[in-house]
């Protein structure tokens, strides 16, 4: 029988260090999926624009989805009173949530 695992790293002040580039790569990928047409996201190798290969972005929404996942399931309650993610209160919880799952949906979009 496999052990489920618990859902609390993602808060853990330690992985403070991996917030921005998460969050600088979900708001970077949306846009430039707002911008490519699908001829550029799924083109052959001399029109594609996307930086990710297909595997590469279902590994991507993947990860996306179980932080989505445990953040709307976390309902941002348990750490509301932190302020923000740890290591950069700039960002709360709910604007997390919100980045990733606009990523997410620009992702869903595509396929």
């Amino acid at each position: 029988m496999s052990k489920i695992q618990s859902t609390d790293h993602l808060v853990e002040p330690d992985n403070a260090v991996h917030w921005p580039p998460l969050l600088f790569l979900c708001e970077l990928y949306t846009q430039a999926l707002l911008t490519m047409g699908d001829d550029e996201f799924f083109g052959n190798n001399a029109t594609t624009r996307n930086p990710l290969s297909l595997d590469e972005l279902v590994s991507l929404s993947r990860q996306l989805l179980n932080v989505a996942f445990t953040l709307y399931w976390r309902d941002d309650q348990s750490h509301a009173e932190d302020g923000g993610i740890p290591g950069n209160p700039r960002y709360t919880w709910e604007s997390v949530r919100e980045k990733v799952t606009r990523c997410l949906l620009a992702i869903h979009a595509r396929e």
